[in-house]
């Protein structure tokens, strides 16, 4: 990344792998610099893991942050669906864990959240404590105030006017 003094990281997930999510939480961790993520649109399953990563956490209005619990598919005898489970209620409680550091809400309350599969919006997202900061989304605003000729780039059409951009 060379010198620089903050990662702005934007998200805008579905999910994915738990395994390439922590990978880039961990990423994120040891990144040296302050991170801050902006929550674009959408930010679920895995995604919201990979969020808890920054220092700062903003979302834009309106966005989606959802929780759920792990799950995968499998596949083979009764000992791989035991393991399959074992492996699962780990990731969990490792999910609840880092929920609670930044949330301060009880394991109760998010294990209740993820075994629901909850949804919710950025300012909801901010009151339970998953966002620190709920901002409106930007506007694009163009403003330009020099004459150009259109000829040269409407030579094709056969036409030639004279435009002044606002």
């Amino acid at each position: 990344l060379g010198n620089v003094d903050k990662i702005v990281l934007h998200i805008q997930s579905p999910g994915g792998s738990v395994y390439a999510g922590y990978n880039t939480y961990h990423v994120i961790k040891s990144a040296g610099v302050p991170v801050e993520a902006i929550i674009e649109g959408e930010c679920q399953s895995i995604a919201t893991f990979i969020s808890l990563a920054a220092d700062k956490v903003i979302a834009r209005n309106p966005s989606v942050y959802m929780i759920h619990n792990p799950y995968t598919l499998l596949e083979g005898d009764a000992s791989a669906m035991e393991n399959g489970a074992s492996e699962l209620r780990k990731i969990e409680d490792i999910m609840i864990s880092a929920y609670q550091t930044k949330t301060k809400l009880s394991e109760d309350q998010i294990r209740a959240m993820m075994g629901k599969e909850t949804s919710m919006t950025a300012i909801e997202a901010q009151k339970f404590g998953f966002v620190d900061e709920v901002i409106d989304p930007l506007r694009a605003v163009a403003i330009g105030l020099t004459k150009f000729k259109m000829e040269d780039k409407l030579s094709a059409f056969g036409r030639s006017e004279e435009h002044t951009s606002e």
